[in-house]
């Protein structure tokens, strides 16, 4: 299924200067501006030909291949990880220790809250995600289900474990030259002037900005 393109509808919020970042870092990497266009699709066929600035893609799923047709074709391109859930069809699903896996997930089979506080056992596994967007030649890095302290994951997870964890995300981010966004956090960065707020349909969602 192909979307529409519209001025941001997921909730994307660009972690750069809430969560930390140098001058020079931010200057060396690829930065998304605040009326981009946006086509986010993780399933079927994509095409290449949508009028989007940029497309949001499955970091898995998604080929080297693919990722410089979207970049010839006049596109940025950042990959979808979901960093604060297990998903039982991942490739990698089998290195994540049981005893950081927490409740389901409400409406998304197959999915389970992560205990972020575990970055000894979770850092090994996301930071080969992380390579593998950048070795595919992605520009920036979409992380899902950062928000696990305001839902019931089946741990007693505070908003400082959280921002500890999306930091953690954030700079081993920018430690591999990508743009970081954060979806579904807007708690802890209220301050941010930009930040949205996802809703999705089942095949891809669409954007919206918020002021």
């Amino acid at each position: 299924m192909v979307g529409v393109a519209r001025p941001l509808t997921i909730a994307l919020l660009l972690a750069i200067a809430v969560l930390g970042s140098s001058t020079a870092a931010t200057a060396a990497r690829w930065i998304p501006w605040p009326t981009a266009t946006w086509q986010l699709q993780f399933s079927g066929t994509i095409d290449v030909t949508v009028r989007a600035d940029i497309f949001d893609l499955d970091m898995f799923d998604t080929s080297r291949r693919l990722v410089r047709k979207v970049h010839a074709s006049g596109h940025h391109a950042i990959c979808y990880i979901n960093a604060g859930a297990w998903e039982s069809w991942r490739p990698d699903a089998a290195d994540f220790p049981s005893n950081v896996k927490g409740r389901d997930l409400d409406g998304w089979p197959g999915e389970k809250w992560l205990d972020i506080r575990r970055l000894d056992a979770l850092g090994p596994i996301l930071l080969k995600r992380v390579r593998l967007c950048r070795d595919k030649g992605f520009d920036g890095v979409e992380f899902d289900n950062v928000d696990g302290y305001q839902n019931a994951t089946g741990f007693n997870l505070s908003a400082s474990d959280q921002l500890a964890f999306d930091r953690w995300l954030a700079d081993t981010a920018h430690a591999n030259g990508l743009s970081v966004g954060l979806k579904n956090t807007l708690g802890l960065v209220a301050s941010s002037s930009r930040a949205s707020t996802s809703r999705s349909s089942s095949n891809a969602s669409c954007i919206t900005s918020v002021p």
